[in-house]
């Protein structure tokens, strides 16, 4: 299995030849916050996401909940933000810093941040629905 981790501009620039080769994606957002402008960065995203989708290869998000390395909930920033790759199509999110309190992490919360990240499977909404009405039964 080949999974590609895009991380810089070369890597967006090729991402239709990386897709075509590789078995999944990880989208790297913290490396590609140095070389995407932060108002550019979400559609960049949803792009990627979109792509993936419609191959039907699997996406992973990094980046997600990065104060859950300190704090044992995310804000509520960072979970819209994970709401939001459920609805955009998002196979998954990689922990990192935030995942452990070993030698290669430096969470304190480590579990927590597990069970706070998926505890809030989302049921799938009516498209008739309004918005307002089926957030609120979530």
């Amino acid at each position: 299995m080949i999974v590609a981790k895009i991380e810089s501009l070369v890597g967006l620039m090729k991402f239709e030849e990386i897709l075509e080769a590789a078995d999944a994606i990880i989208f790297s957002r913290g490396n590609l916050g140095m070389c995407v402008d932060a108002e550019k960065m979400f559609l960049v995203q949803k792009e990627v996401l979109r792509a993936c989708n419609m191959v039907g290869k699997p996406v992973y998000v990094t980046r997600v909940v990065d104060t859950m390395a300190d704090a044992p909930r995310p804000t509520r920033a960072e979970a819209t933000d994970v709401a939001n790759l459920v609805l955009d199509g998002a196979d998954g999110i990689l922990l990192g810093s935030e995942g452990g309190a070993g030698r290669t992490f430096r969470g304190v919360s480590p579990v927590s941040t597990v069970q706070t990240t998926f505890a809030g499977r989302f049921k799938p909404v009516s498209r008739a629905a309004p918005v307002m009405a089926s957030a609120a039964k979530i």
